[in-house]
């Protein structure tokens, strides 16, 4: 059971890194690959010591790693709200469309 909750946090984990830190340019759009070799690092290892009378203590760090991971950044949460209402916000203003200017 502490198995599955540390991969639960090791996913969660995976995908706060792609949300918050997509603003890199290397590779375009995702974070850069360190991010993801640590946390694979660092899940792996807390995973070894799931087994016994570690495990709870084990899946906590798992968690308050992850739970620290989202309240490092002071606008994770607007920055997640933003990404994820931005395919039903429309295009930017003056991405397309916009014939304000245009020789007709």
């Amino acid at each position: 059971m502490a198995a599955d909750a540390v991969i639960g946090a090791w996913v969660t984990e995976m995908v706060a890194q792609t949300f918050f830190n997509s603003d890199q340019k290397v590779p375009p759009g995702l974070p850069v690959p360190s991010l993801y070799l640590s946390d694979c690092i660092l899940f792996g290892a807390l995973l070894y010591g799931a087994k016994g009378k570690a495990a709870p203590v084990v899946t906590l760090i798992a968690w308050g790693y992850v739970l620290a991971t989202l309240l490092n950044n002071g606008s994770a949460l607007d920055t997640l709200a933003k990404k994820v209402a931005a395919p039903f916000n429309g295009p930017p203003a003056g991405s397309y469309g916009d014939t304000t200017g245009a020789l007709v």
